[in-house]
């Protein structure tokens, strides 16, 4: 507001009030004085004005030099500490001009009820707006000097930053990214647009498709104009810098890539509708990674996609993210995915969204039974999937041979997972114990789980197997920890036992290899999956474990198996594995065989009501009708369907 704006008579009223005020100017808003002052002003019959055009009167008063403002009360500062003062500094960015105009506004309500909420520090208004005139002042002489060194990073990252963010200066499309897009990325997609957490988290085994899922949604968000400007992209991919020897590194390139590339704070810029969209690929390279993240998003406004191809690194972060993010997980290709990403025509998955209700309700699973499906194409697909299983890169080229693929899986899958994560894990949380737990040992004895995927394994058998691969003597503790570094690591799934209360699974393990390919280029065995006439034991439970694997994928439910012989409540069953969903228990037996049977134990199951079982599936070689089994609750489908269902 200008003096040109105001009546001679409303300058000269303010001018008086001032010289007589004992406080000074620059303290009085959301002092009682100020409510005084205006209380005044109001009851004269000068023209009326809300308290933030009354402030600006005043402050441009004062600023003409028409009130003497010396030998005023001058109020003590208020102490913040360092943490404070940097949140205070970056939500609210602009001159001293600029602040000057925010009292009696809603955008100073904001600021104020965020630097509370985000520092727990218990401030008045007037405390919070002498804090920002005070570091005002007190950064205004030395920011200038010290600007490049809070907002600079070094050459190399910097050069390093802008390779990989080529759109901040001109947006070329990409040829060389994908086409085809995963299961997943429509619902990550709409998460990190319009989620109610900031965060999105992509978890899963490595070159299972997570980086090339952040290009496609970069590319969407340029291509189709959901930006206003291409810098409002920040993509960082911690693998490819040269150099960031720096503390709290994300902290760093986010502050210099608010003051040098947008130029205005997050929070602005949302205000606006311009949201930030932070893409971070490889997360796992930096350290506390998890506490820089929680950092950022509480104190802007900004959307952020994780991705990491250590799935154990990635999942460490979950707990200090909680409530700030979805975590999603990504498995291998699906038989849908296959056909589209082979060029095989369009066989599309049964849903795009499983919901976890359905999967307990026999109605569901009986309609899926009878979806008419194209067969012809399915069992072509099915064919490609027994041959090179699930993995991008065995089916983004048509070319590649199985030679190829096992030389893949083996090298860039397995080896670099054990290298390099499970390793990285395991130096991690026992560096200072003493502990030692060579690659080399690892890689042999994944090599000899990979010989029992689906199959219920003795802890002692399993230990004799170990010992006869490795010549290394494990005790139950170290099986178990290795057991564990793999499966965090994704490369397998561990069933737990059905209600975790059998005495006898605690000596028995069972566990699905993420994609049974891996067990063909590790062991280099040929074992038919597809052919007819199977009735091979080795084929059975390979598809054993491809089932497991895919029950496990479904979403927040329970799978378990039940061993025959060690439960009371159920004895003399034996349950494949069991979907556990609330209350409800879903038995399913796999039958991958030309004529299936099946066994009195999912009957006996399906009849004791302390099980909660309203039905049970069996999962066959090839289809059969659904009252092949002559029991109206047990409903068989095929391997080959259940892979279509998502």
């Amino acid at each position: 507001m200008n003096l040109s704006e105001n009546t001679k008579e409303q300058i000269e009223f303010v001018r008086r009030q001032l010289i007589s005020c004992e406080i000074q100017r620059e303290s009085l808003p959301y002092h009682k004085k100020f409510g005084e002052l205006y209380a005044q002003y109001s009851q004269s019959n000068l023209p009326a004005l809300s308290k933030n055009n009354y402030w600006k009167l005043l402050l441009a008063t004062g600023k003409k030099g028409n009130s003497k403002q010396q030998n005023k009360i001058k109020r003590q500062p208020i102490f913040i500490t360092e943490k404070e003062e940097s949140e205070l500094l970056r939500l609210i960015t602009g001159s001293i001009e600029e602040k000057n105009l925010l009292p009696y506004t809603t955008n100073f309500d904001y600021f104020y009820k965020t630097f509370k909420q985000n520092t727990q520090k218990n401030l008045t208004k007037n405390d919070f707006w002498r804090l920002l005139l005070q570091i005002e002042k007190t950064n205004n002489k030395s920011q200038q000097d010290n600007f490049d060194s809070l907002y600079d990073l070094p050459q190399i990252l910097l050069a390093n930053l802008y390779e990989m963010n080529l759109w901040w200066k001109e947006y070329v499309p990409d040829s060389t990214i994908p086409q085809n897009k995963r299961y997943a990325y429509q619902d990550i997609f709409d998460k990190l647009l319009n989620g109610r957490c900031p965060i999105v988290v992509l978890r899963g085994p490595r070159q299972v498709g997570k980086s090339t899922i952040q290009q496609q949604i970069i590319y969407e968000l340029l291509e189709k104009k959901y930006i206003a400007s291409p810098k409002q992209i920040l993509h960082i991919q911690f693998d490819n810098l040269k150099s960031f020897k720096i503390d709290d590194p994300l902290i760093a390139i986010i502050n210099w890539y608010e003051h040098n590339i947008v130029q205005d704070a997050f929070n602005k810029l949302a205000n606006k509708g311009q949201e930030i969209y932070i893409f971070l690929d490889e997360i796992q390279e930096i350290d506390n990674w998890n506490s820089q993240i929680k950092h950022i998003v509480d104190i802007r406004r900004c959307h952020v996609f994780i991705t990491g191809s250590s799935a154990i690194r990635i999942f460490d972060g979950k707990e200090s993210l909680a409530g700030r993010a979805y975590w999603n997980e990504i498995t291998t290709l699906g038989l849908s995915e296959i056909c589209q990403f082979r060029n095989m025509g369009n066989l599309s998955a049964y849903t795009s969204n499983v919901y976890i209700d359905d999967l307990r309700k026999k109605e569901f699973w009986v309609n899926f039974k009878n979806w008419s499906v194209n067969e012809q194409l399915l069992d072509k697909v099915y064919k490609k999937y027994c041959d090179f299983g699930g993995y991008p890169f065995c089916h983004i080229n048509e070319s590649v041979t199985l030679e190829e693929a096992n030389e893949y899986l083996s090298e860039i899958v397995v080896a670099r997972t054990i290298d390099h994560e499970i390793k990285a894990q395991f130096d991690a949380e026992y560096k200072d114990k003493n502990i030692t737990l060579e690659p080399a040992l690892l890689r042999k004895t994944f090599r000899t789980l990979c010989k029992y995927t689906g199959i219920l394994i003795g802890i002692n058998k399993l230990r004799a197997e170990i010992y006869a691969d490795t010549s290394e003597s494990l005790t139950d503790n170290q099986i178990q920890l290795i057991l564990d570094l793999f499966e965090n690591s994704m490369l397998i799934k561990v069933i737990k036992s059905f209600g975790h209360r059998i005495k006898r699974a605690k000596r028995e393990k069972k566990f699905c290899l993420c994609d049974h390919a891996i067990r063909k280029a590790l062991l280099r065995e040929d074992i038919d999956l597809y052919g007819k006439g199977i009735n091979s034991d080795i084929a059975g439970h390979i598809i054993e474990g491809i089932v497991g694997t895919f029950l496990t994928s479904l979403g927040d439910v329970g799978v378990s198996y039940l061993p025959n012989g060690n439960d009371r409540t159920n004895e003399g069953c034996e349950i494949d594995f069991i979907l556990e969903i609330g209350s409800a228990n879903i038995p399913i037996e796999v039958k991958y065989r030309e004529h299936p049977d099946v066994n009195s134990g999912i009957e006996s199951f399906l009849k004791n009501p302390a099980n909660n079982a309203p039905f049970g599936l069996v999962i066959t070689k090839n289809e059969v009708p659904i009252n092949y089994f002559k029991n109206e609750n047990i409903i068989p489908i095929s391997v080959k369907k259940l892979l279509l269902l998502k």
